[in-house]
């Protein structure tokens, strides 16, 4: 692939002439090269020189390019770029490709879009086999997420992949070529992305790509949400909303690891059976009817639940059946509203109310997420923990049914979407 460089303008100055039938560019080995049209010949600017920031800036030219030609003429420094082989292998990659909010039934699949290009020296590039589905895609596709991408973007966050044949191996990467690999990048929704390689993880023995997709944003939020901010006790009482979603399924198993007594709630008895069967709930409330909270005590024994796992946005609600000294972790709004609560509850019941933003660690504590992973890949090859996924694995053409669904809360455990198929079915057993 070729790699980042000088950014070249359709018009540019040879011998002092303007010349408009230079289209057909090719970047190679942080060489930018061109065909002149007229004459035929292969010419390249070496990437030591000035920057081209306009139309008509003279460069230096000189014969004696590599004879592989690409167009690039949308193509930017360290971003996409649009290009088509002349000669060879054509590999434009398929996916989607966002230049301004869209609805998601709007969204259009693309068998030809730009490539991502590496820009920093720690970015590594990863063959996308398989992509995660969130809630905040569907935001995003909006332009309504707390954060958004520049245009063009191509959307997708989590997923589970290999590092590609043509991917650079930033100094001290311990990955290589060919390494089952999964983590959470912009672009998961196309066959390519680039990644700075720190937020990857290998691919555990014996889980496909499909179950890798699942884990990035899912675990580590269910895992630090118990573990490191609500300090689940043996024995406690933990009441996990959404407990057949992506990340209450992991919620439930992870307090059941710490020893405690959960109750797993959702709004269809099919629901309930999967918090239970999947999760290991030891009880389950059907939230969507009235009287729920009455439920809860009633299970309790008029206790209350210590612990709350909020990722749909109940926390008022949930303060009928908090218990004394009790803790509510903020996870996100699945419902879609942002709550006002009434803060006199929260100092008469002596509660914790806790928020948790997961991918802010990297920023404000870049060395904790490597520890939270280590103790959830050892649980996972204890045995106590696993990936959940939806029954219905969305095709790469799918993607507008599988947010459908998703927001629509037709899927449960985690929503996956294949992106290419695997020969392999499984990663060896040698990683």
């Amino acid at each position: 692939m070729p790699m980042t460089g000088t950014s070249v303008w359709i018009n540019m100055v040879m011998g002092g002439a303007i010349t408009n039938n230079v289209s057909n560019y090719f970047y190679l080995s942080g060489v930018c090269g061109f065909i002149d049209e007229l004459d035929g010949k292969c010419y390249w600017v070496d990437d030591l020189e000035p920057v081209i920031t306009a139309e008509g800036e003279h460069l230096r030219v000189d014969e004696g390019a590599p004879t592989e030609a690409e167009d690039i003429s949308d193509w930017k420094l360290g971003s996409m770029r649009s290009r088509s082989v002349t000669e060879g292998e054509v590999d434009d990659m398929r996916g989607y490709i966002i230049n301004k909010y869209i609805k998601p039934s709007e969204l259009k699949f693309e068998n030809n879009i730009p490539e991502p290009t590496p820009s920093h020296p720690n970015h590594v590039i990863v063959d996308v086999y398989s992509a995660g589905l969130n809630y905040f895609d569907f935001l995003q596709l909006q332009g309504k997420y707390q954060t958004q991408p520049p245009f063009p973007w191509v959307p997708g966050c989590e997923f589970g992949g290999k590092i590609a044949k043509n991917s650079p191996i930033p100094k001290g990467c311990p990955l290589k070529a060919g390494d089952s690999v999964f983590g959470a990048a912009q672009g998961a929704c196309g066959e390519q992305l680039v990644c700075d390689w720190h937020v990857l993880q290998k691919i555990p023995a014996g889980m496909t790509f499909d179950q890798a997709a699942s884990l990035t944003v899912t675990w580590p939020t269910s895992y630090e949400a118990l573990v490191g901010r609500a300090n689940v006790q043996p024995g406690e009482w933990v009441l996990v909303h959404a407990a057949a979603g992506g990340v209450g399924l992991l919620a439930v198993q992870i307090a059941k690891v710490l020893g405690a007594k959960v109750i797993g709630t959702a709004g269809s008895a099919d629901k309930l059976e999967v918090a239970k069967k999947y999760g290991g709930a030891d009880y389950t409330v059907d939230y969507s009817k009235d009287g729920w909270q009455k439920e809860v005590m009633k299970i309790t024994g008029g206790h209350g639940v210590d612990v709350v796992y909020d990722p749909v946005g109940m926390v008022q609600k949930s303060l009928k059946v908090i218990a004394w000294d009790g803790r509510i972790v903020v996870i996100g709004f699945a419902a879609g509203a942002i709550e006002k609560i009434p803060m006199n509850l929260v100092l008469l019941k002596n509660i914790s109310l806790v928020g948790l933003h997961w991918g802010a660690y990297y920023k404000h504590e870049p060395e904790h997420p490597a520890k939270v992973w280590s103790e959830l890949l050892a649980l996972y090859a204890d045995g106590k923990i696993k990936p959940i996924i939806y029954t219905e694995v969305y095709k790469h053409d799918a993607l507008a049914k599988g947010l459908k669904d998703l927001v629509e809360r037709k899927t449960w455990g985690k929503a996956v979407m294949r992106v290419r198929d695997s020969d392999e079915g499984k990663v060896s057993a040698k990683l």
